[in-house]
């Protein structure tokens, strides 16, 4: 009996792995628009099947890529720096864990940063709406600080989503939060996708969780304000905003916000 009971979990074990190798995999563009300029605009492609999904930027359709910073005057005539340096390459997702990976680089040194995400609490709306080729359903949520409203779609059945949106019975096709600042939209779709892989990027720098990361991004921020303030002309203030004008997290629920 126990050589059959062995056999049986060995045959479970199999198939489990059969299954899941056998899960399709799909690969879809997306563009992220921030506050509606054709000027910030960044290309994204999403990698995934029933279990992970993988949302990269590649650097060289950034067209912010090798951009340290940039200046522009505002109304009191003072210069103000924003620092566009911590950038996401890659955030990596597997509803078994509910965990996500970022790459995110701070002046050139890259952290793995891990973060528990928060269920959204979608509302599903009985608007619908046709994008492209698919039929749309509407929903509205909350997440870190914005309001967001999202068309997603029964056709591709995942509950996938580009950056960190996810939970809905099917693929977001498109989700603009409610200020407008912030917008992912749907290019293209391949589904399945017969020579797409989901190759996980390696972990090849020590993990860090987001409460850590932004406890040393607040540092780094704050020794780069010092040393701008430091060297700045008579009269002038500097700002370094290294999330520029428009992050995409505003709030933090581990914060008590």
């Amino acid at each position: 009996m126990k050589i059959n009971k062995l056999l049986f979990l060995s045959f479970l074990v199999a198939l489990s792995n059969l299954l899941f190798a056998q899960s399709p995999i799909g690969h879809a563009k997306y563009l992220k628009i921030i506050n509606g300029l054709s000027t910030d605009t960044t290309n994204y492609n999403l990698y995934f099947n029933q279990e992970t999904s993988l949302f990269i930027r590649y650097k060289e359709q950034d067209p912010h890529y090798g951009e340290k910073s940039s200046f522009y005057r505002d109304n009191n005539d003072k210069v103000v720096t924003i620092n566009p340096m911590t950038i996401d390459d890659y955030v990596c997702f597997n509803s078994s864990s509910n965990k996500s990976y970022s790459k995110i680089e701070i002046k050139d040194k890259a952290f793995i940063v891990y973060d528990s995400i928060s269920t959204i609490q979608w509302e599903i709306q009985a608007e619908t709406k046709k994008i492209g080729s698919f039929n749309c359903q509407k929903a509205v949520g909350d997440f870190r600080g914005r309001s967001y409203e999202a068309w997603f779609t029964f056709e591709v059945p995942v509950n996938i989503g580009p950056w960190k949106l996810r939970g809905l019975p099917g693929l977001i096709i498109e989700v603009e939060d409610k200020a407008k600042e912030v917008r992912f939209s749907l290019t293209s779709i391949e589904y399945p996708c017969k020579d797409c892989q989901l190759n996980i990027p390696p972990i090849d720098s020590k993990e860090t969780s987001l409460q850590q990361f932004l406890v040393l991004k607040k540092k780094y921020q704050d020794a780069a304000q010092a040393r701008a303030n430091a060297n700045a002309p008579a009269g002038v203030n500097i700002t370094i905003k290294f999330d520029g004008d428009t992050p995409l997290e505003k709030e933090y629920e581990f914060l008590g916000q």
